[in-house]
C-alpha cells in the first residue's frame, strides 16, 4: 500500500468499521505507524472511522473512488453489496465468499496477493480496466442480491437529519 500511497499523492487509505478482532487491528496499526515513519508525507493519508452510524457511513462511500476489501476469511459481504449499489468500484480479496458475487471480472475486481492487489489497483487508476462497465454490472448484481428496505431506512435518517426548507433555497 505505501508504493501505491507514494505514486497517487492524491490518494487517501479510510478505514470504516467496527473492531472485530483486537490483535489483528492492532497490528494493523502497528504496520501504519512503520510506514508513516518511514515514510512522514504519508502522516495524513491513513485516516481511521471505526464504526459510524449508518447515514454517516452512506456519506463515507459516496465520498470513495473505490471500495476495498482486504478480508482473509469472511469477507464483509454486505459491505461488498452496498459499494456495488453505490456504483463504486469494488477490489476484493479472491476468497470462496467473495467469489459468489463477483462473477468473474464482470461485477468486482478481485485479488490475491499483494502484487496482484497493486497490479489490479494501479490497472484501475490508469484507466486500463472498463470499469464504467463493472459498475454498471455491479449494480446489477446488488439490485438482485439486496433488501431495499435496509437502504430506505439509512437514507430516511440521513434527510430527517437535513434541515432543508424550499423557502430558504
Amino acid at each position: 500500500m505505501k508504493k501505491l500511497l507514494l505514486k497517487y499523492p492524491n490518494h487517501f487509505l479510510v478505514h470504516v468499521g467496527s473492531i472485530l478482532e483486537q490483535n489483528y487491528h492492532n497490528e494493523y496499526l502497528n504496520e501504519i505507524e512503520k510506514i508513516k515513519q518511514e515514510f512522514p508525507s504519508l502522516n495524513n493519508r491513513f485516516i481511521f472511522y471505526g464504526s459510524l452510524d449508518y447515514p454517516s457511513y452512506l456519506g463515507a462511500l459516496f465520498q470513495s473512488d473505490l471500495v476495498l476489501n482486504c478480508s482473509f476469511s469472511e469477507g464483509q459481504f454486505k459491505a461488498i453489496l452496498k459499494a456495488m449499489g453505490s456504483k463504486i468500484i469494488t477490489l476484493i480479496s479472491r476468497i470462496e465468499r467473495n467469489k459468489s458475487i463477483c462473477e468473474g471480472k464482470q461485477t468486482s475486481i478481485m485479488f490475491e496477493g499483494e502484487e496482484e492487489f497493486n497490479d489490479m489497483y494501479e490497472k484501475i487508476f490508469n484507466n486500463q480496466i472498463d470499469t464504467t462497465q463493472l459498475v454498471e454490472n455491479a449494480y446489477n448484481k446488488f439490485q438482485e442480491c439486496y433488501d431495499f428496505s435496509i437502504e430506505k431506512k439509512g437514507f430516511s435518517d440521513l434527510f430527517s437529519q437535513v434541515d432543508c426548507k424550499t423557502d430558504q433555497l
